[in-house]
Order: C-alpha cells, then structure tokens, then sequence
C-alpha cells in the first residue's frame, strides 16, 4: 500500500474514533469548554510534521485531512453567478466557519447566544463610504444556519431578501422567466415544483406575484 493510501486510512481511522469518543456518554458529562478544546488540542496532536509543499485534490484541501476544523477560512474572487453570497465582490470574499462538536442534548441556549455575537462581529465588516451608501453586506452561506439569527438589527430572511439580495432576486427572477418563456414552463410552474417554507418567504413572499 502506498503512503498517500496509509494516510488516508489513518486519517479515516482517526476521525472515526474521534466520532464515537465525541458520542460516548463519557464525553456528554465534560464541561462545555472541554467538550470544545480537547478534539482541537487532539487533532492538532496527530498532525505530520511536513516541511514539504504538498498538492492535493481540491475536496481534500478544502476538508482538510478528511475533517472539520473549528474555525477555517477560504478566500475566494468574486462571482458573476446572480444569487451566490460574493458576486460583486472584486476584491475577494473571505468565507468565514465557526462550528463545535455536536452536543447529545442537541444545541443549548449558549450556542444561540454565541452565534448571534459572532453573527453580530461579522455584520460590523460591512463596507460604508464616507457619507454614502454601504457598498459591501456581509452575506451568509445559504447552506449555513443562519435562521433564527438576526441580521442588521432585523430577522436574518428579511434582511437577506429586503436588502443583502434585494436587487439579485429581481434579477434572479427576470432571468428565470425569461428561461422559461423560451421552454414553455412559468414562475408559478417554479414555485409549484420546487417549493419551501424558506424558498418561497424569500423569493415570493405574502402579498408578492410569481411573476413579478
């Protein structure tokens, strides 16, 4: 077996005992800040010493070594894709993670309270010229947990769909219809097929039309 084939069994063997340590009953009764620490001081622990630049394919770089880290960082260009977080952005979006382990009781009153102040660090890194509008909105990931967050001062789906996408949804909307009036199908076909709670308050919310 080769090398590259005995790290990754290693590191499929290393995040499989961390999931049932992290599971056990034993785990349940740590306090809350080593429940947070230990997989991260561990983790850290059973990192190769490699001094050599090392190429990888890019799901493996991106989940580095098969894993989750607590915190991470990715800095992507912008986007001409109309609904996706940094479209616009010509200088480049750092995408943000903060993640713990998954608790047995399931997520507590601390959790909330600690991803709204981290929701609330985030918004402050909004760009505003002097005297102007503000030009940069910090915008959250659509496959995050962002529901039940509160977003400006305003709940996270009204102030994604009244300000962060305001004008990206028009588009968004114009350049679906415009699809379907060359193949046949409309909004309300859409919205019929595809349809959600989260979906449809933010893309055709009460007293709104389909087509619009």
């Amino acid at each position: 077996m080769s090398h590259d084939k005995l790290e990754v069994s290693n590191q499929w063997i290393q995040g499989w005992v961390g999931g049932i340590v992290t599971q056990s009953l034993l785990y349940k009764w740590f306090p809350d800040r080593y429940k947070a620490v230990l997989p991260g001081l561990f983790g850290m622990a059973v990192l190769p010493n490699w001094t050599e630049p090392t190429k990888t394919q890019l799901p493996n770089a991106l989940h580095f070594r098969r894993g989750i880290q607590n915190t991470r960082m990715r800095v992507m260009g912008g986007s001409g894709v109309i609904m996706v977080p940094q479209r616009g952005d010509a200088a480049g979006t750092a995408s943000i993670e903060v993640l713990t382990v998954e608790d047995r009781d399931g997520p507590g009153e601390a959790w909330d309270v600690f991803v709204q102040k981290v929701a609330d660090a985030w918004m402050k890194y909004g760009y505003r010229p002097q005297g102007g509008r503000r030009q940069l909105v910090p915008k959250p990931h659509w496959a995050k947990e962002w529901h039940g967050l509160r977003l400006g001062g305003r709940p996270a789906a009204e102030f994604l769909r009244d300000e962060a996408y305001c004008k990206q949804i028009s588009e968004f909307k114009q350049v679906l219809a415009g699809i379907g009036e060359e193949h046949g199908w409309t909004l309300d076909d859409l919205k019929a097929s595809f349809s959600n709670n989260m979906w449809d308050d933010m893309l055709w919310p009460k007293g709104s039309k389909s087509t619009s």
